[in-house]
């Protein structure tokens, strides 16, 4: 079984319920969507050379693997790093299912807890690896953001994936209606109302427009209405200017 591998580097998880705790990040190239608010545009293509960074912020021990990687040289690769979590990131993890199937089962047995990052559009796909996984972190894409609604997708993903520990999360733009963030709220209680939403401030970048704080915090509110945890929470990664 082989996959595309962007790059594998440690930081602190920057987003969610983990947020700053040390991570073996694993980013996958190849995405089934193309957001505008994209901060791994060069993920979102398959790549022929994906980037192995030995250490945090180290340009000088770079080391450079060649794609597609089968499962058993990513878990070597993954075994040189003593981290208690490994970040399965993208890109969109999901589109290589089997492949992660075969790595988080083996991570597993070698230690590490499993983070599976993903747009939560391919529930098929979640089965085939489901129960290897320790977190789920599920973006859910607004149609302002992506120029459809994925909502059906969404609602049969958290179905899917509440059966293991879960968050949501919602990136906040400038362009975000409180219409959609409601609708993402209500799918949220449908399934249960006790599963954590994070409203997530776009982190501002060149094209990128800074989101109205006090608007985001209005959809905060109206969302603790209906659910029992909603958090605002940038990515804090880019505040310290880590990758």
């Amino acid at each position: 079984m082989k996959a595309n591998i962007a790059e594998i580097f440690t930081s602190i998880q920057g987003e969610g319920l983990l947020v700053g705790t040390r991570q073996l990040f694993v980013r996958f190239s190849g995405c089934n969507l193309h957001c505008s608010y994209c901060d791994t545009p060069a993920s979102r293509q398959p790549c022929s050379l994906g980037l192995i960074h030995n250490e945090l912020n180290s340009m000088n021990r770079v080391r450079k693997i060649h794609n597609p990687i089968f499962s058993r040289q990513l878990l070597q690769i993954i075994g040189e790093f003593t981290v208690p979590w490994i970040s399965f990131t993208g890109g969109e993890p999901l589109l290589a299912a089997e492949f992660l199937a075969q790595v988080t089962q083996q991570t597993k047995m070698m230690g590490y807890k499993n983070l599976l990052e993903t747009n939560g559009t391919l529930f098929a796909e979640l089965e085939k690896c489901l129960w290897y996984i320790d977190m789920i972190s599920i973006d859910f894409k607004l149609p302002s953001a992506t120029g459809r609604d994925f909502w059906e997708e969404h609602l049969e993903f958290l179905f899917r994936a509440y059966s293991r520990p879960c968050y949501v999360k919602v990136v906040i733009t400038p362009e975000t209606r409180h219409e959609e963030v409601d609708k993402a709220v209500n799918i949220i209680a449908s399934v249960n109302p006790a599963i954590p939403l994070f409203l997530q401030p776009v982190t501002v970048s060149p094209g990128k427009r800074a989101t109205d704080m006090k608007t985001v915090l209005s959809y905060q509110t109206r969302a603790l209405n209906t659910l029992h945890e909603v958090r605002v929470l940038p990515q804090i990664h880019t505040y310290l200017g880590l990758p």
